[in-house]
């Protein structure tokens, strides 16, 4: 009888096994992992394979583990100035300056502080730590006012952001927001933020940090704004967001395991 290929995915808290060939589409939804990628023939009978009936084709699929893996990569962008991470660090596993630059001129301290004073401005983050995402651009963009660097972080002219006023976000990769850190919303208020045309309003809270999955593609905006009803004059401290991996990486992914079948066949 035939042998079917088993595919092994290892992650540190559990495994999962694939037994049937028919089933290997199933690894086109998984993501964000960092795993280890292995293919076997079971020995369930013995066939023609004989002693040969257990190969691993690591070389083949070692590439797809590394871009599965930085795919999971987060990075948080802090706005201020009496944070340690004011600027942008890579937070997967730990906190690794990442490195700024701006079209509107050079950065002194590679953190925002050039952004105050301006209405508009165009970065760029860099580093091996989001490779092979680098460099990840964004612009920001203000309206009712030039953006305010100050000791609560990022508003418009000071004091929060007010009726009339926004930030606006927008990136040139796909993105999933996963935290906002603001400061200043009082009991009763709300911030309002407007994520790919859907608005969230988000209240006060232990830190004003607020948790979820938040999808932003590529070109969309975020807008921090104002609350039509009981609004916050509050400050944007921060935002963690995941890289959303290209298309490559999946079909990297699908060349790898197709490659592996082929070999498989040629050695019965």
């Amino acid at each position: 009888m035939r042998q079917h290929p088993v595919f092994f995915l290892a992650r540190p808290d559990r495994s999962y096994k694939l037994t049937n060939h028919k089933n290997v589409t199933q690894l086109a939804s998984i993501k964000n992992w960092l795993w280890l990628a292995t293919v076997t023939l079971t020995p369930r009978l013995t066939g023609s394979f004989g002693m040969k009936s257990h190969i691993i084709l690591f070389p083949f699929l070692s590439i797809t583990a590394f871009s599965i893996s930085a795919s999971a990569q987060a990075v948080r962008l802090t706005f201020d100035p009496n944070q340690i991470d004011y600027g942008a660090f890579e937070t997967t596993v730990a906190e690794i300056e990442l490195t700024l630059e701006r079209t509107g001129g050079s950065i002194a301290s590679n953190d925002f502080a050039e952004l105050d004073g301006i209405a508009s401005d165009n970065y760029s983050i860099g580093g091996t730590s989001v490779t092979p995402h680098s460099p990840i651009g964004f612009s920001i963009l203000t309206s009712g006012g030039a953006a305010k660097i100050d000791g609560t972080a990022l508003d418009v002219g000071g004091g929060g952001i007010d009726s009339g006023e926004s930030i606006t976000f927008v990136f040139d990769t796909s993105i999933v927001i996963s935290e906002f850190d603001f400061a200043d919303i009082g009991a009763s208020e709300f911030a309002s933020v407007t994520i790919a045309g859907s608005t969230q309003t988000f209240g006060n809270s232990i830190g004003d940090s607020h948790s979820g999955n938040f999808s932003l593609n590529q070109g969309q905006a975020l807008e921090f704004g104002f609350a039509a009803a009981n609004g916050a004059d509050y400050d944007v401290q921060g935002f963690t967001f995941t890289i959303v991996p290209e298309p490559q990486t999946y079909a990297l992914l699908a060349g790898s395991i197709a490659l592996a079948f082929a070999m498989l066949r040629r050695r019965k």
